[in-house]
């Protein structure tokens, strides 16, 4: 069985992601312009995604399995239609340049699982509005550097 996305079509919507699957593979959903979210299924064995994952993609929200620790570069850039993104991992790290670069409409980050959240300022999370980052009593947030959001609220 093979464990690697190389190539998903650029006309699903909602592509499903086998459980089996553990690694996506860069430029993947690279400038597609039909997909609003990715389904994974919830055993998912996916432990990292490529760089340029969904750049310039039409990505509307996406859950991120348990089994991804961390993002890698410029996985989100230019998804100018992303709004939101949960993560399921206990833990996480965020230090990848330019990971949420552009991503103007992104307005919720949630970790309902997460214990541990590492966030460096080359992960560029902007919005023109506001963002609202949901965690769990018990999480602990690390800043790695400065954290920059550039947004008018921060919850």
């Amino acid at each position: 069985i093979f464990d690697v996305v190389v190539f998903i079509s650029p006309y699903i919507k909602r592509p499903i992601i086998p459980s089996y699957i553990t690694h996506i593979n860069s430029d993947v959903f690279y400038n597609n312009k039909y997909i609003d979210t990715v389904i994974f299924s919830v055993d998912s064995k996916l432990t990292s995604f490529g760089s340029y994952g969904f750049d310039k993609s039409s990505l509307k929200s996406i859950l991120i399995p348990s089994n991804v620790k961390s993002i890698p570069t410029c996985l989100f850039m230019n998804c100018e239609f992303l709004k939101s993104i949960e993560f399921l991992a206990d833990e996480i790290i965020l230090d990848q340049f330019y990971s949420f670069h552009k991503c103007n409409k992104l307005f919720i980050l949630s970790f309902p699982n997460t214990k541990n959240i590492q966030i460096s300022e080359t992960t560029n999370i902007i919005n023109s509005n506001e963002i609202l980052i949901y965690v769990n009593s018990y999480s602990k947030i690390q800043y790695k550097d400065t954290f920059y959001c550039f947004s008018k609220n921060i919850y």
